[in-house]
C-alpha cells in the first residue's frame, strides 16, 4: 500500500504497511494550534505511548494554548513558541535569533521520530530544525510542507481531523482501532462551582468571527436549560 516518491516521500493510503524505521527513543510532535486542534491531537500521543512505551515524546505548541498541555504525564517536555511575533515584520530579527536557538536546542535533543499535525509551512520549519531526517505528515499538507517530510500519508479529504491524525499513528506502527483522548489533569476546582450540584459550561467564544454563535443565542440556551451555566 505504500510506495516510494520522487521527493523522498512516502505515499501510504491506509499504511497497512508500518512505519519501518529505526525504533524511536525520543519523539517530537508538532501541534501548535489552535485549541481544537490540539485536542484532535491528543489520541496520537496516547497511540505513540502505547506504540513505544520506552520512548520520550515532546510537544511543539504555541504560546497562549500551551496551557492545556501543561503537566501532561504523557509528554516528557513542552516546547512553547510565540506563533503571533513569529507573524509581525517588525519581529524579524527577533524571530530569526529564537529561530536559531530553537535548532540548537532541538538538535541537542536528537529526536529519532519528528511528527507534524499541524501541515503548515511553519511547522514544516520547525521539524526541519529538529535535524532528523525521520519526519512524517500528511500528503495533503499545505504551503509546501509535505516536501519536508520523509513520510506522507495520504488522508482522504471527507475524514474528521481525528481520523486523520489516526491515520497517521497507524502508519507509525499503533493501533488506531478507537481514538482516546488522555487529557492532563485538571487545575484547582474553582470554589464558586460547590454551590451547583450539575451545571453546563458554555465557551462562546472563538478565534475567527465565522466559527462563532452569536452571543444572544448563547443567551437564549442557558435560560433554555433546567441547570445553572457556567461561561
Amino acid at each position: 500500500m505504500c510506495s516510494g516518491t520522487p521527493g523522498g516521500g512516502v505515499d501510504c493510503a491506509m499504511a497497512d504497511r508500518p512505519y519501518s524505521g529505526p525504533e524511536p527513543r525520543k519523539i517530537l510532535i508538532i501541534k501548535p494550534s489552535a485549541f481544537g486542534d490540539i485536542i484532535h491531537g491528543l489520541p496520537v500521543l496516547h497511540a505513540l505511548s502505547r506504540r513505544y512505551p520506552a520512548a520520550r515524546i515532546h510537544w511543539v505548541a504555541a504560546k497562549g494554548l500551551h496551557e492545556i498541555l501543561e503537566g501532561h504525564p504523557l509528554i516528557e517536555k513542552l516546547w512553547v513558541f510565540d506563533k503571533n511575533a513569529w507573524k509581525k515584520f517588525g519581529n524579524l530579527p527577533g524571530t530569526f535569533c529564537e529561530l536559531r536557538a530553537l535548532a540548537a536546542s532541538l538538535r541537542a535533543e536528537r529526536f529519532d521520530l519528528v511528527v507534524d499535525l499541524q501541515g503548515l509551512f511553519r511547522s514544516a520549519i520547525i521539524g526541519l530544525l529538529a535535524g532528523t531526517g525521520e519526519r512524517a505528515g500528511f500528503e495533503s499538507a499545505r504551503e509546501g510542507a509535505k516536501y519536508t517530510y520523509k513520510y506522507r500519508v495520504k488522508t482522504p479529504a471527507e475524514l474528521h481531523a481525528v481520523d486523520k491524525n489516526m491515520l497517521v499513528a497507524r502508519f507509525l506502527g499503533c493501533d488506531a482501532a478507537e481514538p482516546v483522548f488522555p487529557l492532563p489533569p485538571l487545575g484547582p476546582f474553582p470554589a464558586i462551582l460547590a454551590q451547583f450540584p450539575q451545571y453546563a459550561v458554555l465557551a462562546p467564544s472563538a478565534g475567527t468571527l465565522v466559527k462563532r454563535w452569536p452571543a444572544e443565542r448563547f443567551g437564549r440556551l442557558a435560560s433554555s436549560l433546567p441547570i445553572a451555566s457556567v461561561v
